[in-house]
């Protein structure tokens, strides 16, 4: 029989919650490295979160008491990029790898800071870009971006600069060395919050106008075969290459491409129709980036009325998940 512990609220603050996420992901990374180095299957987060609460705190009895105030304060601090996506992947909103892309947009977007730097200061680094090189350069890097968001972005670098860097700002200089650093409660200044919110944004839009798309060429039924999924695909990202398109209908699939190259040629024969479910449910455990600029496809939610889902019960779900080793039911106190 399971017994019933009323668990202590322990209010952690930001600072305790970032904390705690960073030490998972830095734990997970040398798990994930061992489990490959042994070729093993990596831990889904929320099976990994049961270990490290576990190997953290020992005792059965605290970690679902752990477990629960620590996603308590995800769900409480969300509005912070760090805990937004942790407590998406946890709830199976969005998949891990796309926090592994979005460090290493992060890690990118630093190269090219030091390569405008050197481009405009006859190859020395000196820690600040024109603004208007800066401007071309974070454009080009983000060629698909609508408008509206790169505007943001750049609004969020003024509010940044303006506060740090005041003098070079109106010199229209950007410093950039200091765009992605953390203060004392883990926080990152305005530009990088906007980076990481709008990596995050475009890939839960990205999936939300597919599963639109989905009812406008596939209707009600509840299979998708491999020429709609093409099609609904297409009509989200008109921009694909046909070698990215075939990629992504057999991440859909759970194939490999080459598979799904076959099947072309044989008219569909040999990838038989899945639930459209299933076909989302892989779709989203990989890295999407979007080649069309959404501003061109936006119509496809508003044509359907279709929001994307949003797990309302997310907490109590993945809170019970991690405590389930312990056999305890949660309660708030």
């Amino acid at each position: 029989a399971s017994t019933s512990t009323k668990l202590k609220n322990r209010h952690l603050n930001k600072a305790d919650t970032e904390s705690l996420v960073k030490k998972v992901w830095s734990e997970k990374k040398l798990e994930d490295e061992k489990r490959e180095e042994d070729k093993k299957d990596k831990l889904d987060l929320v099976t990994y979160l049961g270990v490290f609460m576990k190997a953290e705190y020992g005792v059965d009895s605290m970690i679902p008491e752990m477990g629960y105030n620590f996603l308590a304060g995800l769900y409480k601090y969300q509005y912070d990029a760090d805990c937004e996506l942790f407590l998406k992947i946890v709830s199976g909103e969005v998949g891990e790898e796309v926090y592994w892309d979005q460090m290493k947009l992060l890690s990118d977007l630093q190269a090219l800071f030091v390569t405008l730097d050197e481009k405009a200061n006859g190859g020395q680094s000196r820690g600040s870009v024109p603004l208007g090189a800066f401007k071309i350069g974070l454009r080009d890097f983000f060629k698909s971006k609508g408008e509206d968001d790169f505007d943001a972005l750049i609004e969020a670098l003024r509010i940044q600069c303006e506060k740090t860097h005041k003098n070079e700002w109106k010199t229209k200089q950007v410093v950039y060395t200091q765009l992605f650093e953390e203060d004392e409660k883990h926080d990152q200044g305005p530009f990088a919050e906007a980076v990481r919110n709008q990596h995050l944004k475009i890939r839960v839009e990205y999936v939300e106008d597919l599963e639109s798309m989905l009812i406008l060429v596939n209707g009600t039924n509840e299979k998708v075969d491999m020429k709609i999924a093409a099609k609904a695909i297409q009509g989200v990202d008109q921009g694909l290459s046909t070698q990215a398109l075939n990629d992504l209908v057999a991440r859909g699939f759970a194939r490999e491409p080459s598979e799904i190259l076959s099947a072309n040629a044989e008219g569909g024969a040999g990838v038989e129709p899945i639930p459209v479910t299933d076909f989302l449910k892989n779709f989203k455990s990989g890295i999407i980036s979007r080649v069309t600029k959404r501003s061109n496809t936006k119509a496809v939610k508003d044509s359907t009325g279709r929001k994307g889902r949003r797990g309302s019960t997310r907490l109590s779900i993945v809170a019970n998940a991690v405590g389930a080793a312990a056999k305890t039911k949660i309660t708030k106190s």
